[in-house]
C-alpha cells in the first residue's frame, strides 16, 4: 500500500514537472519572437506617417533679388519715349525673419516679422526746359521695410522630411527710404519722399523643405516669390510702380 501511494506521488510530481517545463519553453519562444521577430525596433519598416504638430518658432535668413514692375512699359518725357525700368538697376539684398507658427498634420499657419532691406541704382538724364539742358542723375536708392506675413501651407510628410506648399499676403510698412526717382507727370527728378506710400501689400508663394534633427529642432530651405499687389506710390495718375522679390530662406525651427 505504501509502495502504491509512493508510486502515485512520483507520477504526479513527474507530470507537474513536465507541465512546468513545457510552460517555460512556450514563454521563452514567445519572448524570442518579440525580440527577434517583426515587432523588433531594429527590423520594423520606416514610419512614413511620422510627423510633429504644435506651435513653433522660426529664425531664417535669405539673400533677395528685388525688381520693379511698372504698369506702363513706355512713357513720354522731354527726352522722348522711356521705359521706366531702364532707370533702375536692381541689386542683391537680404531679409532676416522671425516667425511664429502652428502646424497640424496637413496645415501649417505662419505669421511673424520680416525685415526687408534692399538697394537699387537710379540713373536718368533729365531735361531742364528753363535752361534747355540735360542733367544726369546717378544715385543709390535704399529702402527698409517691416513686413507682417500671414501664410497658410499644405503639408506633406515623409519620415523626417516635411514639404510645405504655402501662399499668403504681406503687409509692408516703410521704415526708411533715401534716394531719387523720376516723376513722369511733372517730368522731373524728385526725392523719394514725395508721393511715396507708407504701406503696401504683396502676395507671397513658397515651397519649403524641412528636415527634423530631433524632437525639438528642424532645419529647412524655403524658396519664395513675392509680388506687389499695390503700388509703392501713394497716388500717381500715369503709372503704378510695384515691386517683386525672389529669394531662398535658410532657417532653424524650434518646436515649443
Amino acid at each position: 500500500m505504501i509502495q502504491t501511494n509512493l508510486f502515485r506521488l512520483i507520477l504526479i510530481a513527474l507530470c507537474a514537472g513536465l507541465f512546468s517545463i513545457s510552460k517555460v519553453n512556450a514563454q521563452t519562444e514567445e519572448e524570442g519572437t518579440v525580440c527577434c521577430g517583426g515587432t523588433s525596433t531594429i527590423d520594423e519598416e520606416p514610419d512614413t506617417n511620422h510627423y510633429q504638430t504644435g506651435f513653433y518658432l522660426q529664425a531664417k535668413f535669405s539673400p533677395v533679388l528685388t525688381y520693379n514692375v511698372f504698369t506702363s512699359t513706355t512713357i513720354e518725357t522731354y527726352n522722348g519715349t522711356v521705359d521706366p525700368k531702364t532707370m533702375y538697376t536692381e541689386r542683391m539684398s537680404y531679409v532676416p525673419s522671425l516667425n511664429l507658427g502652428y502646424a497640424s498634420r496637413y496645415v501649417d499657419l505662419n505669421l511673424g516679422f520680416v525685415y526687408l532691406f534692399y538697394t537699387e541704382r537710379f540713373l536718368v538724364n533729365n531735361y531742364d526746359s528753363t535752361q534747355l539742358k540735360n542733367y544726369g542723375y546717378s544715385r543709390t536708392n535704399t529702402y527698409q521695410y517691416l513686413c507682417l506675413p500671414l501664410t497658410v501651407a499644405y503639408v506633406i510628410h515623409l519620415n523626417r522630411f516635411r514639404m510645405n506648399l504655402g501662399a499668403g499676403f504681406l503687409l509692408g510698412i516703410n521704415l526708411q527710404k533715401d534716394g531719387l526717382t523720376y516723376d513722369f507727370a511733372k517730368k522731373e527728378v524728385i526725392d523719394l519722399d514725395d508721393n511715396f506710400s507708407p504701406v503696401n501689400f504683396s502676395m507671397h508663394l513658397s515651397l519649403a523643405t524641412h528636415y527634423e534633427l530631433n524632437s525639438k529642432l528642424t532645419i529647412f530651405a524655403e524658396p519664395f516669390y513675392t509680388t506687389g499687389v499695390s503700388s509703392i506710390w501713394e497716388s500717381n495718375p500715369i503709372y503704378a510702380w510695384k515691386r517683386s522679390h525672389v529669394g531662398v530662406f535658410l532657417g532653424l525651427q524650434y518646436w515649443l
